[in-house]
């Protein structure tokens, strides 16, 4: 399995030296123990009086640990026992953040904020926003006012970013989460009942134009009785709190249940619209600990939360009622390469599939950090599951989802665990 790599085109500010030569390494920094103690891209960092530091006048380490998703360049040469390079000169990129915008469900809100006078924080997309007295707001019918912005309900928002992190929101429109007959009829149609599928069934039988190309229903159970506790087990703790607390009445409860399947039928993850996560147990025991297996978790958790399946593709196929097709294509397939994750064809592929994975990718780490997790092993989980066999990670090329986590951790986590 091999994930897109990342390529990153990063940008000296600090030395025109440092812009006419190519760096040994560039990434993101992956590992901090202390200010001389780091790695860039899985690789130790070894500096010393010798070192100079871009944008530092005095020689020799970084006068600060730098953060975990800081992006960074070195230049040295390498040394192989153990994997390191010994830096001539280093430069630490400052943190920069964009302004954004998006449609996304709220999961969090904190009441009035101390930042922004009149300010109520909220959480949503992954990203903490400030809704103001100055913000343009819409509410749809029945939301009325901003007592009715709680959990559970969508915002469309534009917000502008703050160098603590927080951005402020422009404009906001805000929504009940409805449920349509079309998403119930897809829930129950990918309700998935492990005793009914046979251990030799082959779940590649739905078309490959679908995109596809397997019927989630006949990918067989796994029969590891200690595995799958533990997948139930983290998986009840990265459900929210406010999903799990939905009456069995509302259309909008999500009841998640955790399935460990044969990854030699079916290799990826599966995060079905009714709920159901199917997990390869090759993939469980890849992981290194639980705040990485919580991360797979999470991100497929995302995934039906936001409601990528219909969101994100419901609008660019045409629907058979009915058909097994007719659900299989909208399923978000987690971790899986661009081509076979069932989202168009070409470079739209890509891009679409990419911001999904962004998307659930944000929203995980809040779902991991609400549960008790270590946020900084979310991009590790998808580094270690980039190789087919088990390497270390110096050895790895890191994919575009680690790459983008370790941003995130950067920009909007500041290093915090």
């Amino acid at each position: 399995m091999r994930a897109i790599v990342a390529v990153c085109l990063v940008f000296s500010c600090g030395s025109a030296w440092s812009q006419t030569s190519k760096p040994t390494l560039s990434g993101y920094i992956t590992r901090v123990a202390s200010r001389t103690d780091f790695d860039i891209n899985g690789v130790r960092v070894l500096c010393g009086s010798g070192t100079s530091v871009i944008g530092v006048s005095v020689a020799g380490c970084p006068a600060k640990a730098p953060v975990v998703g800081q992006a960074a360049d070195v230049w040295g040469h390498r040394k192989k026992t153990p994997q390191a390079i010994a830096a001539d000169n280093i430069d630490i990129k400052p943190v920069e953040r964009d302004d954004i915008s998006g449609y996304a469900v709220i999961d969090a809100v904190a009441g009035p904020s101390g930042f922004v006078p009149g300010a109520v924080e909220v959480r949503a997309d992954g990203y903490r926003m400030l809704l103001t007295p100055q913000t343009e707001v819409t509410f749809e019918v029945p939301l009325r006012g901003t007592q009715d912005v709680m959990p559970n309900v969508w915002v469309e928002y534009e917000a502008k970013a703050r160098p603590d992190g927080l951005f402020i929101l422009k404009n906001a429109k805000f929504s009940q989460n409805f449920v349509t007959s079309r998403e119930n009829a897809m829930r129950a149609r990918t309700d998935y009942d492990p005793s009914a599928v046979p251990a030799n069934a082959d779940p590649r039988t739905v078309a490959v134009t679908v995109g596809l190309g397997v019927d989630p229903k006949r990918i067989p159970p796994w029969p590891n009785r200690e595995e799958q506790d533990r997948i139930d087990a983290i998986g009840r703790k990265l459900v929210p709190e406010w999903e799990s607390n939905l009456a069995a009445s509302d259309p909008s409860r999500i009841d998640f249940r955790f399935q460990l399947t044969n990854g030699k039928r079916w290799p990826w993850v599966l995060a079905l619209p009714s709920g159901i996560i199917l997990v390869p147990h090759e993939m469980v025991e890849r992981t290194q600990n639980d705040s990485q297996l919580a991360e797979i978790l999470a991100d497929a958790i995302a995934c039906v939360l936001e409601k990528q399946t219909y969101r994100m593709r419901i609008a660019d196929t045409v629907v058979a009622v009915g058909s097994v097709a007719s659900w299989a294509s909208f399923v978000p397939v987690v971790g899986v390469p661009a081509q076979l994750a069932g989202a168009g064809t070409g470079a739209a592929k890509a891009v679409k599939v990419a911001r999904e994975q962004h998307q659930s990718g944000r929203v995980s780490l809040s779902l991991m950090h609400d549960a008790g997790y270590d946020v900084t092993q979310a991009p590790i989980a998808w580094w270690l599951l980039a190789s087919k066999k088990s390497k270390p990670l110096d050895r790895v090329a890191m994919p575009d989802r680690a790459a983008y986590l370790y941003r995130v951790l950067g920009e909007m986590w500041g290093g915090q665990s």
